[in-house]
């Protein structure tokens, strides 16, 4: 939980976000029996009744970790917003390749939150508030960055949701979400977090 707390302060530095969300992408993933710990991970089953599964056998699984971290109140949406805004191209900020110097850059944290967001969605239980959240229209967006690490974590994010066409899902507004800090609903996506803050 405290690892929220960056991506939940409005006035957190953008380093300490991305350090935050990709310490939260590790704590989701699951590891396999292979050489480099990886999993793949592919939809089996019918049409209707589809299960993602690994191909390897597990040797961590990080399904209790990943209920723990969707639990936080806010916390999907902070890293969804946080995914929805890469560095602008005019500025040649890209994560892959940013030095110490672009440690304050806005948008520097969108690869870290696109990861942890890819692994989250490998909980069933969580697909549908991330779906409710915005991800799948946030890593579509992404998906096209110039940065192979961005545009990698989003692309295996809309497949562990289950996303294969997103020229539909970008046809479609995007959901209504609901506001956690106040109980009510948030009509306008990307709603002002400045001053929101949680004491975990």
């Amino acid at each position: 939980e405290a690892l929220a707390a960056p991506l939940l302060t409005a006035h957190a530095p953008p380093r300490a976000k991305m350090w935050a969300a990709a310490a939260l992408q590790n704590l989701a993933a699951s590891y396999c029996d292979t050489s480099d710990g990886r999993c793949s991970w592919r939809w089996v089953g019918d049409p209707g009744a589809l299960a993602l599964e690994p191909q390897e056998g597990v040797a961590v699984d990080s399904e209790q970790a990943r209920g723990r971290i969707g639990a936080v109140p806010g916390l999907l949406t902070a890293l969804v917003d946080l995914a929805d805004v890469p560095p602008q191209d005019a500025s040649g900020v890209l994560p892959s390749a940013a030095t110490v110097d672009d440690r304050l850059a806005p948008g520097i944290a969108a690869w870290a939150a696109a990861g942890a967001l890819k692994n989250l969605a490998l909980s069933r239980s969580l697909r549908r508030e991330l779906e409710l959240a915005g991800a799948a229209h946030a890593l579509c967006r992404l998906q096209h960055s110039r940065c192979w690490l961005q545009a990698s974590k989003s692309r295996a994010g809309l497949h562990h949701l289950g996303v294969d066409d997103c020229a539909a899902v970008l046809r479609q507004p995007r959901p209504v979400r609901p506001d956690w800090h106040n109980g009510k609903a948030d009509e306008h996506w990307g709603a002002e977090q400045a001053g929101r803050q949680v004491e975990l």
